[in-house]
């Protein structure tokens, strides 16, 4: 999402910022596919005091890398995993992955529909 919309209307940490709305206690880590060390680095510190780990993916038909055993990797904390997507299939979506919200595109409606699904249910 960031490289390809990276503005005051949609932006990097827009979706943290729409879960943050409804909750005070949700934190944040950034990850770029293909270099997950700093991501894994950072959920490690933070995965213990976690309820759910929710994940944003957007897959992209060009230079698109296999996000995939990142995401899967996420079942190592032995917590919830949301897994928040523009993309159903196979090439983002795994069967090990047990809930998946598809929004069917990654931009700021999306997203904020997206964080209201997740904290109100469906409307």
């Amino acid at each position: 999402m960031q490289r390809w919309q990276n503005d005051s209307w949609t932006y990097p940490g827009m979706f943290w910022r729409f879960m943050l709305d409804r909750a005070p206690n949700v934190s944040y880590t950034d990850y770029k596919a293909g270099d997950n060390a700093r991501a894994d680095a950072i959920l490690d510190k933070m995965a213990d005091k976690a309820d759910v780990i929710v994940v944003t993916t957007q897959y992209s038909r060009g230079g698109q890398r296999d996000v995939r055993p990142f995401l899967n990797g996420l079942r190592r904390f032995n917590k919830p995993v949301v897994y928040v997507t523009n993309n159903p299939y196979k090439l983002v979506v795994t069967d090990e992955m047990d809930t998946v919200v598809c929004c069917y595109g990654l931009g700021h409606e999306s997203l904020e529909a997206a964080s209201r699904f997740l904290y109100e249910g469906p409307q």
